[in-house]
């Protein structure tokens, strides 16, 4: 359903994540060109994004996995089906369904490689 949910007003809070929501499917929509370079460019300012998201918005893994998963589900995102594939490999990593050294770190998660494991692995980001 993506956002197109029946919402009766939109808070303040809301509205922000939408607009960036859609900033976020401005640029994964130019994932999945057959030019390889051209895909690296456009990974790395997809990078830039969450990265200011994280640093000055204060988002967390869990705020970056919801939008990732929002936008995979969007019927309406007008998504190519490589930049759906580019994405779900992206959220498979914030998960930890890849090699421990491949998941994406954020500010204030455990620095222990076990306390890691066991925060990403028992779902504690989550919470």
């Amino acid at each position: 359903m993506g956002t197109r949910k029946f919402i009766k007003s939109l808070d303040t809070q809301s509205i922000k994540y939408l607009e960036t929501k859609k900033r976020f499917l401005e640029l994964a929509r130019t994932l999945g060109s057959k030019d390889r370079e051209y895909n690296i460019e456009i990974w790395r300012s997809i990078v830039s994004f969450l990265t200011m998201l994280v640093a000055v918005e204060n988002w967390n893994r869990k705020h970056i996995y919801e939008m990732f998963i929002d936008c995979i589900d969007d019927e309406d995102a007008d998504l190519s089906s490589e930049a759906i594939a580019v994405l779900i490999e992206y959220e498979g990593a914030i998960c930890g369904d890849c090699s421990i050294e491949s998941v994406p770190r954020f500010p204030g998660e455990p620095e222990d490689p076990f306390a890691f494991r066991r925060y990403l692995y028992a779902g504690i980001w989550l919470q």
